[in-house]
């Protein structure tokens, strides 16, 4: 699956590695914003509304970004999963 990951605010988070290495050890393919040279709230929603699906890193709750990410996933009828529910490819 084409997977965005969501989390906190805070993109030096250190669950999005280990989040994006887990999701493409079982084959996905992730977009990571901590990886990103530059990352806004509109790049994002543009990216999620071309992934498949979101995973959310744990606590994502806590951030305003993960929040309209998911909101827009659900908006267009995407599957949103936490990291550890997301299914093998």
């Amino acid at each position: 699956m084409n997977i965005y990951l969501a989390g906190r605010d805070d993109f030096s988070h250190p669950e999005f590695g280990p989040a994006a290495d887990k999701l493409r050890a079982q084959g996905h393919e992730v977009f990571n914003p901590a990886e990103a040279r530059s990352h806004t709230l509109k790049a994002g929603l543009a990216r999620v509304l071309q992934s498949e699906t979101v995973a959310l890193i744990p606590n994502w709750q806590r951030s305003l970004t993960a929040r309209a990410m998911v909101a827009a996933a659900h908006a267009a009828r995407l599957t949103v999963f936490e990291v550890d529910e997301v299914p093998d490819a």
